[in-house]
């Protein structure tokens, strides 16, 4: 702080916090479009939080409120409505959620190590297995992928 001026202060620790809130675990921007609230909740379950821009939302999966039913009973709801038959279906195809964070992810090219992108989360994983991408050892081929496919094709032939 020393180092910068004085009319920048403000600004750094606004950041600062942006980017504290992004990577804790425990809290979590209101999704609403053009909010700026957030909350904490240490606990981290899913419950239902009212945020005072009044939109209503699930604390754990950041999605609009969707109790009784459990975080991945309404997302999938969500991608199976999203838009109608050929949307969804596009979204079925070519999307998979990051196992750590449950975000979608879409796969457009390259090989099948995928990273995260989404803010605070940065998973690396396998596209086709979705284990983490440590267990791995070459980038166009899924040594758990192999595992499986060789075992099926034993059952089979024998």
């Amino acid at each position: 702080m020393k180092y910068l001026p004085q009319e920048k202060h403000s600004q750094y620790m606004k950041k600062m916090a942006i980017a504290y809130a992004d990577n804790s675990k425990s809290l979590r921007w209101c999704p609403a479009p053009d909010c700026n609230y957030g909350v904490e909740n240490e606990s981290i379950t899913a419950r239902s939080i009212t945020c005072p821009c009044n939109w209503v939302y699930c604390f754990k999966c950041g999605i609009e409120d969707h109790q009784p039913c459990d975080c991945e009973l309404a997302k999938e709801w969500l991608k199976r409505d999203q838009g109608g038959g050929a949307n969804a279906k596009w979204l079925l195809a070519y999307t998979k959620d990051c196992p750590k964070c449950k975000r979608a992810i879409e796969k457009n090219q390259g090989c099948n190590y995928m990273r995260c992108r989404h803010p605070g989360c940065t998973h690396e994983f396998c596209w086709l297995c979705l284990a983490d991408w440590k267990t791995h050892n070459d980038h166009f081929k899924c040594n758990k992928y192999d595992k499986l496919s060789a075992v099926n094709f034993f059952v089979y032939f024998s």
